[in-house]
């Protein structure tokens, strides 16, 4: 899979070519106006299920999951907004949806509503889920792109780093009516820098 997603293009030009795909330097770096930040890792309390920020070499910020939504708390207003805005972070160049538990989306349509992100990634399971229309009323927010990655990919970033996300096996055996199958759906990504690697 290649991807070209060209800075501040409101679509992404998907070809089946070569599992790479880059991002241009002006979408995924220098987010906020601070000069040189320092990498930085935040795993945020969102309670049940996940959100990690992290700041990039050269500025850029990616955000793992957005932790869950309920009747009476949307953890992406109330954990992850705060938190990025404690950080002096102003957009999220790139999120990636593990997969789709309520646990883990719940968060993105409040931050994609809001115009926190640039792209989404996910995994294109459960393609006619109700979920997925609260997240598309957010990401209709303008530069705001979400785009399944049904296949191994590599992200450029810029400075050297790269994100290698894994796409799982479709056929691992799992109850399709427990939670376990979609679990076994999620994608997997790995960040190298020039500072080392770390996993999600």
């Amino acid at each position: 899979l290649l991807a070209w997603i060209a800075p501040l293009a409101p679509l992404a030009w998907i070809a089946p070519v070569a599992p790479f795909a880059w991002f241009g330097p002006v979408a995924l770096r220098g987010s906020d106006s601070r000069p040189g930040p320092e990498p930085w890792i935040l795993a945020l309390d969102v309670g049940q299920g996940d959100a990690t920020a992290v700041r990039i070499p050269g500025g850029g910020v990616l955000l793992v999951d957005a932790g869950p939504r309920t009747d009476s708390r949307d953890e992406g207003r109330l954990a992850v907004e705060p938190a990025l805005r404690a950080e002096g972070i102003t957009r999220v160049d790139l999120a990636l949806l593990s997969h789709a538990h309520l646990d883990h989306h719940g968060g993105f349509p409040w931050l994609a509503g809001r115009g926190w992100i640039g792209r989404l990634c996910e995994n294109g399971s459960d393609p006619r889920g109700s979920w997925r229309r609260s997240l598309a009323r957010g990401s209709s927010h303008p530069g705001s792109v979400v785009f399944p990655l049904c296949a191994d990919t590599l992200l450029g970033w810029g400075d050297g780093a790269t994100i290698r996300v894994l796409a799982a096996e479709r056929r691992l055996p799992a109850d399709p009516n427990s939670n376990a199958a979609e679990n076994n759906r999620s994608l997997v990504a790995t960040l190298r820098t020039g500072r080392g690697a770390i996993c999600f």
